[in-house]
């Protein structure tokens, strides 16, 4: 028998009230504006999020002056904590100089950035976005327009963003083969194939059954969503000799293991290069940075070469100055 925990809540929900007034203000009129008050469904707790006024370090204080210690770091992107003053200053010190705050020019820094991606990931090629998702999106278009083929193939509980082959297999509430949003078309998902993490067995199954229609196999390195495991170094090492084997791309999704583990990719450790990678958090130094990366011969479909591309031309803000002066600064930290 389930016990009633209704007025407990109740209870904690006006004690917090009285301990944050100003957010609870806040979040009354946010609603009126925002959907459920916010921008990013994770950060709406309930039964409301605080405000932040302020953060540095490890530590964020509210509307209220309460300090909070804060162990969710921006999503996982702040290695440094919030503000750090090697990141800070030289921003601070380049908008002093009339320089940051431009768009829709190109510059050195992206130059300098890619090399040390490229030196840091064995990659070739790298091309800047602005988000994990479009950064993921992007490595699977290309995928399928590298190799002519539709299916994707991901692990159940991996999570690479909100877009259409992102959404199936996410989570287990309902079961991995459930597609976790409405309004996607079906005929997409279904080319989205979902196999076990960490089960190599079930990977040369899949393979065998459908490597020759697979486009790519996208795989973290660490699994965010999904708990925070790290992949066995027989099971990356599976997913590359099977992706070589089957003529399939493999992406490995670095979004939040890049630069994390080591200064580079986590692929390192375990002695594989993948054909491409995706890379995002905490390159942006607290900045929105995404990228690309990986081999020529597949990158150069963004390109404008030769004939029908893949549409990577970069958005607004790919490779926005401030967002660059950020990265590489804590990529050459």
């Amino acid at each position: 028998m389930s016990r009633d925990y209704s007025k407990l809540l109740e209870e904690l929900a006006g004690e917090y009230s009285r301990h944050a007034p100003k957010s609870a203000a806040f979040h009354k009129e946010a609603v009126k504006y925002l959907v459920d008050g916010g921008s990013h469904t994770k950060r709406l707790i309930q039964p409301f999020p605080p405000r932040i006024a302020s953060a540095d370090g490890a530590w964020v204080v509210d509307e209220d002056g309460n300090k909070i210690l804060d162990f969710w770091q921006g999503h996982y992107s702040n290695l440094l904590g919030h503000n750090p003053e090697v990141v800070t200053k030289p921003l601070a010190e380049a908008f002093e100089d009339g320089f940051g705050g431009q768009t829709g020019f190109t510059d050195r820094l992206q130059v300098e950035t890619a090399e040390i991606i490229c030196k840091q990931t064995g990659s070739e090629r790298v091309r800047f976005t602005t988000s994990g998702t479009l950064a993921t999106m992007y490595a699977i278009l290309l995928a399928c327009a590298y190799t002519g083929r539709e299916k994707v193939m991901k692990v159940g509980g991996g999570w690479h963003g909100g877009h259409l082959w992102g959404l199936k297999g996410v989570g287990y509430q309902v079961g991995f083969e459930v597609v976790d949003s409405v309004g996607l078309p079906l005929g997409v998902t279904k080319d989205v194939v979902v196999t076990t993490f960490n089960d190599t067995e079930k990977l040369h199954d899949h393979f065998n059954q459908i490597g020759d229609e697979l486009a790519c196999f996208i795989l973290e390195p660490v699994i965010g969503a999904g708990g925070l495991m790290p992949a066995t170094g027989e099971y990356v090492k599976a997913a590359r000799k099977l992706s070589q084997h089957y003529g399939a791309v493999l992406i490995l999704d670095e979004v939040i293991s890049g630069f994390r583990f080591r200064a580079g990719d986590a692929g390192a450790l375990y002695d594989v290069q993948p054909d491409l990678i995706t890379l995002g958090k905490i390159i942006g130094g607290g900045m929105p940075v995404a990228a690309v990366a990986g081999r020529a011969k597949i990158m150069e479909l963004v390109g404008r070469e030769g004939g029908r591309r893949v549409k990577f031309t970069g958005g607004t803000f790919s490779g926005q100055p401030a967002a660059m002066l950020a990265a590489k600064t804590i990529l050459s930290y």
